[in-house]
């Protein structure tokens, strides 16, 4: 009986060892930020060359987790931890950027609501 809880233990934690190492990996390669979506969110890109989300409904839960910041696609120069977006500034500190973005969404809705 010890023996099996061992095995069934260590395979858990080796599934999810690959699957963090999948989302580091995936997310630094095609993670992108959606700033027009309410809330701001984490897609990939592939996911929509494929048509589908399957990358973005696979890593949620691990997205919405705060351990440690995990970089995005190269150019976007942002991270993501629990959800929410940041940069590195040149002092080395971390600036969020999900307030920005929520504020930039709300006065886009603001001047769409007025406007029409």
């Amino acid at each position: 009986m010890k023996q099996k809880l061992v095995i069934v233990t260590g395979a858990v934690l080796a599934v999810l060892l690959v699957y963090e190492i999948a989302y580091r990996v995936c997310t630094r390669q095609w993670g992108e930020i959606d700033t027009d979506a309410t809330p701001v969110s984490l897609y990939y890109s592939c996911d929509l060359m494929a048509g589908c989300n399957t990358m973005e409904n696979v890593f949620a839960p691990r997205t919405a987790l705060p351990l440690g910041k995990v970089r995005l696609a190269r150019g976007t120069g942002a991270y993501v931890s629990g959800g929410r977006f940041y940069r590195r500034t040149p002092e080395g500190s971390w600036h969020d950027l999900t307030e920005l973005f929520q504020k930039r969404n709300r006065e886009k809705r603001i001047e769409h609501h007025a406007g029409g």
